[in-house]
């Protein structure tokens, strides 16, 4: 994992109790978020489709999209 391996948040929940490994590597993420810079997390943000080139968001992200093609209806 990336980053200090000191910091309990990153093991450990509010009570002390050693978290499930799934857990744990989900909060290192934030590690490498964390040291990205603005370029490099717009650029991952593209990558994985969350933001358009142009830094507009894509249709499923925005909420005048048709509700019926990007979310269930009722």
């Amino acid at each position: 994992m990336i980053g200090d391996d000191d910091d309990p948040f990153f093991y450990y929940d509010d009570h002390g109790r050693k978290l499930d490994e799934e857990t744990i590597r989900r909060r290192a993420i934030f590690r490498v978020l964390e040291k990205m810079t603005p370029a490099e997390y717009e650029a991952h943000l593209i990558k994985i489709g969350a933001l358009n080139p142009d830094g507009s968001l894509p249709e499923q992200y925005r909420d005048n999209g048709e509700p019926s093609i990007h979310r269930p209806t009722d």
